[in-house]
């Protein structure tokens, strides 16, 4: 590029502060004031000074160049992070295995029914020295919610990590959305610049005819291929923009269905924390029954503790069911995410 001297340097700084508010006054006359002085200078270019005239061209093509370059150092330093964020696939694959996986293990928590044996307690109690369905889940009760235990710990870590995530994105979605309004100063900027030549050259308003010929040969087109240069970056830059945007969208959903995960297994976790209790209790109690004879009021008052904890495992089991609907409703938002 030619060496582009002082007052040529003036006329390519671009004020972004007045161009802040694209339909405030201030940014309308500082875009008229801004293609009047170039139009003023492009008309005064002496038509025999070639030199002059390759300054000026090599000042035109420079236009919007620096907040160009300003925005593909900011899209470059967001590839490897993003490559990094779409390969790790944090808000993908690996969260919706662990959802599979702990709905498989809240499956299983599941205490039988008392009056009706499924084929696959029968089965399971052939190779058990215990007597009923109920005493082999408690036996393999604290294993499943030490499991469970162990992917909640997991969940809780990739919550943590699609935080760190967006806030590193949604940073550097202010810092591009900052540089890509500039470029839509200067695309804006030059759009007018060629449209005012335009109509200079259409009407040639004290023009001469070979002073005329510059501006269409030399300079409008100059012009011209920066507003295409410009609008080309900035499609480039709205769809950086929106992949980021699309990333921390879906990191927000996957956060909101880690959280309906984690709260949905502890309320398992608290129901069969209950469950295990009462059964214990009433375990202790017909064994109570058993060890000596009672008399009628102890008898009575020892029908009323059955009945309480019976009743408690009804309610349990109501609540069991009320946290296997919840979990079905996450796996459908994931289902959703994954589409």
């Amino acid at each position: 590029m030619t060496e582009i001297n002082k007052y040529f340097s003036d006329l390519i700084e671009i004020n972004h502060h007045k161009m802040i508010d694209d339909l405030s006054a201030d940014s309308e006359h500082y875009k008229e004031q801004f293609v009047y002085k170039w139009g003023e200078v492009l008309e005064s270019i002496d038509t025999e000074e070639l030199k002059s005239i390759r300054q000026v061209r090599s000042t035109l093509s420079a236009l919007g160049q620096k907040e160009q370059s300003e925005f593909w150092k900011l899209n470059d330093a967001l590839k490897n992070p993003l490559q990094s964020l779409m390969d790790n696939n944090h808000s993908g694959e690996k969260i919706n295995a662990i959802f599979r996986d702990l709905q498989e293990k809240i499956a299983n928590l599941k205490p039988p029914k008392k009056s009706n044996r499924g084929l696959k307690s029968m089965f399971l109690l052939l190779f058990s020295w215990k007597q009923t369905a109920w005493q082999l889940w408690l036996e393999n009760y604290h294993e499943l919610k030490a499991e469970i235990k162990s992917y909640s710990d997991v969940l809780m870590l990739e919550k943590a990590q699609l935080s760190r995530d967006n806030q590193m994105l949604l940073g550097k979605q202010c810092e591009l959305g900052g540089q890509l309004k500039k470029i839509e100063h200067s695309f804006d900027l030059l759009s007018l610049l060629a449209e005012q030549l335009q109509q200079r050259i259409n009407y040639q308003h004290n023009l001469s005819q070979k002073k005329a010929d510059v501006l269409a040969n030399e300079f409008l087109p100059v012009v011209q291929q920066r507003v295409i240069e410009l609008q080309q970056q900035l499609l480039i830059g709205r769809q950086s923009l929106m992949t980021i945007d699309l990333i921390a969208k879906q990191n927000v959903t996957q956060t909101k269905n880690i959280d309906r995960a984690l709260q949905t297994t502890s309320q398992v976790l608290d129901v069969t924390a209950g469950l295990v209790l009462a059964e214990q209790g009433q375990i202790a109690l017909d064994e109570m029954g058993q060890a000596h004879e009672v008399d009628s009021t102890e008898e009575k008052t020892q029908a009323e503790r059955l009945k309480k904890v019976q009743q408690s495992i009804e309610q349990a089991l109501q609540q069991m069911e009320v946290a296997r609907k919840a979990y079905k409703q996450i796996n459908t938002s994931v289902a959703e995410v994954d589409k």
